[in-house]
C-alpha cells in the first residue's frame, strides 16, 4: 500500500524549507504504489522561510503540545507526521528535525531552532503547553522480529460470513466516512475489549488467520494493506483476540504501509515487507 487514491481522497505531503524565495511552490511527486486507504500522496507544498544565520542559544519559555490528532516519527533525518484528522502526512526540514530533537531532549535551542518551532507553531502542528519539551513523544513502536505461523488451509466455512461481512463492511466505512472516524471505531472496540480478558488461545487466533487468508480468492488483498488491516483487527476482535494496526512510512521516495501486529509478532504480512517503514501511528 504506497499511497495511492482511495476515496478520492488526497494525501499532501508538506516539507517546510528555508529559501529566499518569496512564495510557496509546489512540486509534483510520483504517486507511492502502496498506500490504498482514503489517503493518496501527490503533492509536495514547498513553504518558503526566510533564513538566519544565528546561533545563539535560547531557552524557550514552555514546551509544546502536538495538535489533537496527530502522531510523527523521525526518519532519514526528517520528522514525518501523520494527521488522521485531515487524512495527510507531512513533513519538516533536516533543520527542523534537529530542532524538534533538541527540544524533545530539554536541550538549548538556537535562534534558527526556536523559528523553526515556532514556525511548526504558527502552522497548527504545536500548541504552547506549560511543560517542557514535545507531548506526545513521538511513535515508539518496534517492528515484529516473527511473523505468525499460518494452520494448513484450514476450511473457512464456519466463519465465511464473518469474514465476509467484516470485509465489506470496514471497505464501505471506509467510502462513506473520514478516516479519523473510522480509526476511532476500532479504538473504541479495542477499549471495550481491554475490560475482558483475552479469551482467545494461540491455536484459536493461527486457525483464524488461516481464515481470514483464505478469503483472498473472494475478495482481493492487492494494494489494501488499510482496509485489509482494520478488518483483520475487527474480525479477530470478534473472536477475542486483540491486536494493533500499524501505519509506516519511509522517504525517498515516500511510502506508507500498514500491517497488523500483536506484540513482537506479525500477523498480516511479511517481515520482508514491513522492514522497510518506520512506524508513525498506532492504532
Amino acid at each position: 500500500m504506497q499511497g495511492a487514491r482511495h476515496n478520492g481522497a488526497r494525501l499532501t505531503l508538506s516539507i517546510a524549507v528555508r529559501a529566499a524565495a518569496a512564495s510557496p511552490k509546489r512540486i509534483l511527486l510520483s504517486r507511492p504504489r502502496h498506500l490504498r486507504h482514503p489517503i493518496s500522496a501527490t503533492h509536495v507544498t514547498v513553504t518558503p522561510m526566510a533564513a538566519s544565520p544565528q546561533t545563539e542559544t535560547v531557552h524557550p519559555p514552555a514546551g509544546y503540545a502536538l495538535a489533537e490528532g496527530l502522531s510523527y516519527c523521525f526518519v532519514d533525518g526528517r520528522v514525518v507526521f501523520f494527521d488522521r484528522s485531515q487524512n495527510r502526512y507531512f513533513a519538516s526540514t533536516s533543520t527542523g528535525a534537529s530542532a524538534l530533537s533538541r527540544l524533545l531532549e530539554g536541550e538549548a535551542l538556537t535562534c534558527e531552532d526556536a523559528m523553526e518551532i515556532e514556525a511548526l507553531a504558527r502552522n497548527g502542528v504545536l500548541r504552547p503547553q506549560p511543560r517542557q519539551g514535545v507531548i506526545p513523544p513521538p511513535t515508539g513502536y518496534n517492528l515484529p522480529t516473527q511473523s505468525a505461523p499460518l494452520s494448513d488451509a484450514p476450511s473457512i466455512a464456519p466463519y465465511r460470513a464473518r469474514v465476509l461481512g467484516t470485509r465489506l463492511l470496514v471497505g464501505l466505512a471506509l467510502r462513506v466516512l473520514p478516516l479519523h472516524t473510522n480509526l476511532l471505531w476500532l479504538i473504541h472496540r479495542k477499549r471495550r475489549a481491554k475490560r475482558r480478558p483475552d479469551t482467545g488461545t494461540d491455536s484459536d487466533l493461527h486457525a483464524l488467520l488461516g481464515c481470514f487468508g483464505g478469503s483472498r480468492h473472494l475478495l482481493s488483498m492487492n494494494d489494501q494493506c488499510l482496509p485489509t488491516s482494520l478488518a483483520l483487527c475487527h474480525f479477530l476482535l470478534s473472536y477475542g483476540h486483540t491486536a494493533d494496526v500499524v501505519i509506516g512510512v519511509r522517504l525517498r521516495p515516500f511510502a506508507a504501509h500498514a500491517w497488523v501486529q500483536r506484540g513482537e509478532v506479525l500477523l498480516s504480512d511479511t517481515l520482508e515487507n514491513v522492514r522497510p517503514f518506520t512506524p508513525v501511528a498506532v492504532i
